[in-house]
């Protein structure tokens, strides 16, 4: 048998993905279980691993000046939304290159890069996985279950809308 054993499965040579595996990522511990995941197969079939963190303006709230300002104050508020967009953005960042850090120390061999995403997070990542031609998007589980299946999540959002594979982690404790 030529194949690849990883967890329970096993992958012929002609089986292995070539593609890009995306991982949605924020400073959660059950972010880096899935992250992990990720890694664990990029590594084993060889393949890139994009970790991506989204940051929402929405976040950011709508900038608001009162009636009747004049042009320095609506330009004084406009700047300060655009300072807590940059400030949400670079958090994003720092988040998805803490993972890549913490994931290259783990994986040598690893084929990893880092970005901040705009957007809610379900249907940020759905986008950059449409943007890279994503092979496969790995998220956690986390609020899959209970009150998270009826409010709705990130894994459940990503699960309604994805066009290529997708895997999610059981992140909870064992």
């Amino acid at each position: 048998m030529n194949g690849m054993i990883w967890g329970n499965v096993v992958w012929e040579e002609a089986d292995f993905m070539s593609g890009i595996i995306l991982v949605g990522v924020d400073n959660t511990n059950t972010a880096l279980t899935a992250a992990e995941k990720a890694a664990s197969l990029a590594t084993a079939l060889k393949t890139e691993l994009h970790v991506v963190s989204a940051y929402g303006t929405a976040e950011a709230g709508v900038p608001r000046v009162q009636p009747g300002a004049n042009p320095d104050q609506v330009a004084a508020v406009m700047e300060a939304h655009r300072e807590t967009i940059a400030q949400l953005r670079d958090e994003a960042q720092d988040a998805a290159d803490d993972v890549v850090d913490t994931l290259r120390s783990k994986f040598v061999e690893l084929n990893a890069q880092a970005r901040a995403i705009e957007g809610a997070p379900g249907l940020a990542i759905i986008r950059e996985s449409r943007d890279l031609d994503a092979e496969m998007v790995v998220v956690g589980n986390r609020n899959v279950q209970g009150a998270g299946r009826i409010l709705g999540s990130i894994a459940t959002t990503i699960a309604r809308e994805i066009d290529c594979d997708l895997l999610i982690v059981n992140t909870r404790k064992k």
